[in-house]
C-alpha cells in the first residue's frame, strides 16, 4: 500500500501528470455540492486540491485533509496563489479519523482520494459524521482493475501465460456498483446513488512507453512483490499487448469511475 512519502514525491507534478486523469469529474462535484459563500465543505484525500480550490473559488470554506504533507503544502500554495488562502484550511491526517467536529460541514467529498485509505469503512463513516444531517456526500472511485489503465491490457488468463499473479490494488476494491452502494449505506449514508462514468483515457506516445506506467505509487505497490525478472517479463508482455492493439501509434488506456452521491 502506498504511504505518505510515496505521495509526497508527486506533490509538485501531480497537477500536470495526474489531474487530467482525476479531474474529469470536477464539474459533477461542484454541481452536486453547490459550494458558495457561507457553506463549509470537507475534502478528504484532497491531494493538491483540484476540488478544494474550485469550491473555495466559488466562496465556500474548505476543510481539506490528506495523508501527504507534500500534497497539503502544494494545496496551500495554490490557494495562496489564487487569493483563496483565507478560505482553505489544509490538514495532514488520517481519513479514518478526521480532526473535524460532528456535523461541522455542509458537505463532504473525496475525489479519488478516500479509495486509498486502508480503513475504508471507517473513512466512509467519518465523512458522514462530520456532515450535518441532510448534507451532501460524494466520492469518486475507480471501478475495476480490468477497466482501468495498464491492467486493462492483461487478459483474464494472464496468470497462465506469465506464470505469476499481480496483487490486487485496494483502490479497485469494489467489484460492482452494488458493493459500493452497500458499503456507503453501512457507513450511515442515506439516499445512495452510484453512477458509472467513462473517464479521460491515459495516453502514451507509443507501446514502448508502457514501462512508464509503473511510476505511480499504486502501480509500484502492485508490483512490489514481484522479482526483478518477473517485473521485466510483465513489462515486456504489456509492451507486446499494446503493440498488438495499437500498432506503432499512440496507446490509449481506458478509465472508468463510479460517482457516488448521497446524503448524511
Amino acid at each position: 500500500m502506498a504511504n505518505s512519502a510515496d505521495w509526497d514525491e508527486f506533490a509538485e507534478t501531480y497537477e500536470t501528470k495526474f489531474e487530467p486523469t482525476t479531474g474529469f469529474v470536477l464539474d459533477q462535484f461542484l454541481a452536486y455540492v453547490d459550494p458558495g459563500a457561507g457553506r463549509v465543505v470537507a475534502d478528504v484525500g484532497c491531494g493538491p486540491g483540484i476540488v478544494a480550490i474550485a469550491c473555495a473559488g466559488l466562496g465556500a470554506s474548505v476543510r481539506a485533509l490528506d495523508i501527504s504533507a507534500g500534497m497539503v503544502g502544494r494545496l496551500l500554495e495554490r490557494a495562496s496563489e489564487q487569493g483563496l488562502a483565507a478560505l482553505v484550511e489544509g490538514v495532514v491526517g488520517d481519513a479514518a479519523a478526521l480532526p473535524f467536529a460532528d456535523d461541522e460541514c455542509d458537505a463532504a467529498v473525496s475525489n479519488f482520494g478516500l479509495i486509498f485509505c486502508p480503513e475504508i469503512d471507517g473513512a466512509l463513516r467519518e465523512l458522514a459524521r462530520v456532515t450535518a444531517p441532510g448534507g451532501q456526500l460524494m466520492i469518486s472511485a475507480w471501478t475495476t482493475e480490468a477497466r482501468n489503465g495498464w491492467r486493462a491490457l492483461l487478459p483474464e488468463d494472464y496468470e497462465s501465460t506469465l506464470g505469476f499473479a499481480i496483487q490486487p490494488r485496494p483502490m479497485y476494491r469494489w467489484q460492482s456498483a452494488d458493493e459500493l452502494s452497500d458499503a456507503c449505506t453501512a457507513a450511515g449514508w442515506a439516499d445512495v446513488a452510484v453512477e458509472a462514468v467513462e473517464g479521460e483515457q491515459t495516453h502514451l506516445a507509443s507501446a514502448a512507453e508502457m514501462r512508464n506506467v509503473f511510476e505511480t505509487p499504486p502501480s509500484r505497490a502492485a508490483v512490489s512483490a514481484l522479482s526483478e525478472a518477473q517485473f521485466a517479463e510483465l513489462c515486456d508482455f504489456l509492451v507486446e499487448r499494446a503493440q498488438e492493439l495499437f500498432g506503432d501509434g499512440e496507446v490509449a488506456l481506458p478509465r472508468e469511475a463510479w460517482l457516488v452521491r448521497a446524503r448524511a
